[in-house]
């Protein structure tokens, strides 16, 4: 990525350049993956119950 553009930009600027940098990224330690992740931890519509559906990994009711 070599520029971001916003519209309307908070800067001076709409278009900004970037700059390549390496990921800050972290190892994930795969041996705390355990337990699921706060909020429910459901993938798929499936592990949640009638009338809610998964979304963010979260069971949301559905409002009709």
């Amino acid at each position: 990525m070599s520029f971001v553009h916003a519209s309307p930009s908070k800067l001076s600027t709409n278009t900004v350049e970037t700059q390549p940098e390496p990921c800050p990224c972290v190892a994930i330690d795969t041996n705390q993956c355990d337990s699921p992740p706060p909020g429910g931890g459901c993938t798929s519509n499936s592990e949640c119950p009638s009338e809610q559906f998964c979304y963010d990994a979260q069971c949301i009711p559905v409002i009709q």
